[in-house]
């Protein structure tokens, strides 16, 4: 209570100040004190002493009551004044004062402090964004301060709630609602950019990858050239082979047939010398014909053997002659198979020249071909670069959507807490205030406390209607699920989630059929999760399907195949307008808010369906109730596990 009247003095004191300027208390003095009121509703980490305070501005009247201030610390607070000429003589101080000459500066000078924990405090500033704590004044003339709790709170320091008494206000969180939303603008601007920008690396890609699928098609047809060619010459290698063992062997026989060609004439020469020598004798004897007539006799009988043995010796020179006629004829052929190999291996060395001439083509193709992969890797790393960062920004669009979203929806809770806390305020002011003046009444005693606690009421029950959707905002947020993927059959276990069912919804008698088109269907995935879903999918129905329902039916159909196992979930309630299929799954969506319904059940399904549990849930057109179809694959590692949407 001495608190509350110490307050409801000085502000008036404030209104004193500005209007009278001829008394002791002066505008400057005012602000000063304020300056050191805030201190009693705002925590610096480690409670340091003293409080270093640091000016900057050519006030002069605000420099000197800042100076006293200084000069009158208490053992509770103790301060240390510096003033300050330029921005670069700003080294960390506890609270910075800033005069209205340099409210051009004060971008800066955030950033300048945004590491370290220190307590702006300007005059006059219109961006309401940059501020912590601004001084106004009012219509009336008289000094006012506007907080923004959210830059007190990034800059480390503790901000007591309690320090809006002091009658100042409190900057609205519309406002960061709405810069966040020009950021989210400006994100979608980023996210158009970067689609054209894949979309021109996609056809980037395709030429490339074109260009590069005709450059191995020519290489492939140049393989199967060089292999046939590689076939030819094997071929003519063989056949070469074959020939040079021919020429040998004729070579061989030739210079046998020369031999015996010379070992015959060498005989010939023998023997004709032989008949030159009988004929001469045979003239003797013709010349001693009548004297030797008995040994001519004789010596003609050898003549006749003679002549018969030069007779068998010409028949065989005629033979030697003819067999060397033969022998020549062969040699002409072998000298026509010599030239017709010589032309063969100039033909080799052609073929031998042209594959070596091919080898180095090839050689530069490859080079070639290392070019453009290298060049194609640069481009897909290019790419994935480009995706990454549409990822980020689609993820941070998500999380802007997603703080908006819940800022929107603890807005109204707040608001009535806040509501019913002022009220309160001012009931217990009254009652201070009739108290003191000793006009309280049992009758206004009892008024006030049955406001009080009725006001009291509704601040708690605002509050825990704010902490509900808090928690269930977190549950948004998968990276709080320590479940491990295990191994475990899937029917016993939606046979055990549909008894809990049972329990549940016991009063609406809600009936839960389970068709699966085999017993022994296995899954390596989160069980948590699964019941999780199907619990949360039954628990919409009973909300949202069964209110005109007589005989309200639930029914879970499995079927399994290669491609993974599939879930359909459906039940017999009003079911879900075609038009909001695409929706349901968006957080904060409902049809029924005035229920108090929060949108982020189906929200959190399909996180946990698609992110956890790396399958798909789809809503389907039905006749009659809601339709939901589940794919799950069959086995799942953690390794694989894709980052939820948005965090916590």
């Amino acid at each position: 209570m001495k608190r509350v009247f110490f307050q409801v003095v000085l502000i008036a004191l404030m209104q004193l100040a500005v209007r009278d300027v001829h008394g002791a208390i002066n505008e400057s003095d005012v602000k000063a004190a304020l300056v050191a009121k805030f201190t009693e509703f705002v925590s610096w980490p480690g409670n340091p002493q003293p409080l270093v305070i640091g000016y900057l501005g050519d006030d002069e009247a605000l420099w000197l009551s800042l100076d006293k201030l200084a000069n009158k610390s208490s053992r509770q607070q103790q301060f240390s004044l510096n003033r300050l000429r330029s921005i670069n003589d700003i080294h960390s101080p506890h609270i910075l004062v800033v005069a209205s000459s340099h409210n051009n500066d004060v971008a800066r000078i955030n950033r300048k402090i945004s590491q370290s924990p220190t307590l702006l405090i300007t005059e006059d500033l219109v961006d309401q964004t940059q501020i912590g704590i601004n001084f106004t004044t009012t219509e009336q003339n008289t000094i006012s301060f506007n907080l923004n709790r959210y830059n007190l709170v990034y800059q480390g320091l503790s901000v007591n709630q309690q320090i809006v008494l002091l009658g100042g206000s409190e900057i609205d969180v519309a406002t960061m609602v709405r810069e966040m939303a020009l950021r989210l603008s400006e994100s979608s601007d980023l996210i158009a950019k970067l689609n054209q920008r894949v979309q021109q690396l996609d056809e980037s890609v395709a030429q490339r990858q074109s260009a590069l699928n005709n450059k191995e098609r020519l290489l492939t047809e140049k393989n199967q050239q060089l292999q046939q060619i590689n076939k030819d010459f094997d071929k003519a290698s063989s056949k070469l082979l074959q020939l040079e063992t021919t020429v040998g062997d004729l070579n061989q026989a030739l210079n046998h047939e020369r031999q015996q060609l010379d070992e015959t004439a060498l005989l010939l020469g023998d023997k004709r010398q032989e008949l030159e020598r009988k004929q001469s004798e045979l003239a003797q004897i013709s010349i001693d014909k009548t004297a030797l007539t008995e040994q001519i006799e004789a010596n003609q009988t050898l003549i006749e053997q003679q002549q018969s043995v030069l007779a068998e010796l010409e028949q065989t020179v005629v033979e030697s002659t003819t067999a060397l006629d033969v022998q020549s004829d062969l040699l002409e052929r072998q000298s026509t198979a010599l030239v017709l190999a010589i032309v063969g291996l100039l033909m080799i060395a052609s073929f031998a020249a042209l594959l070596w001439r091919l080898a180095k083509r090839k050689q530069v193709m490859n080079r070639l071909l290392e070019q453009k992969n290298a060049q194609l890797a640069e481009v897909n790393t290019e790419l994935l670069t480009a995706q990454q960062q549409l990822v980020e920004a689609q993820k941070m669009a998500s999380l802007a959507k997603l703080v908006a979203g819940i800022a929107h929806e603890i807005n109204t809770p707040l608001g009535v807490a806040i509501t019913a806390t002022t009220y309160l305020s001012q009931t217990t002011e009254k009652l201070l205030k009739d108290f003191q003046s000793n006009a309280l009444k049992r009758s206004s005693l009892q008024a006030s406390l049955d406001g009080q606690l009725s006001a009291a009421e509704m601040a708690t029950n605002s509050l825990n209607r704010a902490a509900e959707l808090v928690n269930t905002f977190k549950q948004v947020s998968l990276a709080q699920i320590k479940e491990t993927p295990k191994q475990f059959a899937l029917l016993p276990f939606i046979e055990q989630t549909v008894k809990q069912f049972h329990r549940e919804f016991k009063q609406q008698r809600v009936a839960v059929k389970v068709c699966c088109d085999t017993n022994d269907i296995e899954l390596v995935s989160y069980p948590g999760l699964l019941s999780q879903v199907l619990t949360s999918l039954a628990s919409n129905s009973a909300i949202h399907g069964f209110e005109q329902t007589q005989d309200p039916e639930i029914t879970i159909s499995v079927s399994s195949d290669d491609l993974g196992v599939h879930i359909h979930y459906a039940d017999n309630g009003s079911g879900i307008a075609q038009e909001i299929h695409g929706e349901i799954f968006e957080p904060f969506f409902t049809t029924n808010r005035q229920a108090g319904s929060t949108g982020l059940g189906l929200h959190i399904c399909f996180n946990l369906v698609t992110h956890k549990m790396q399958g798909t849930i789809n809503c389907l057109s039905s006749d009659q109730g809601a339709l939901f179809a589940i794919h799950l694959p069959h086995t799942i590692s953690e390794s694989q596990e894709l980052p939820a949407q948005t965090a916590n």
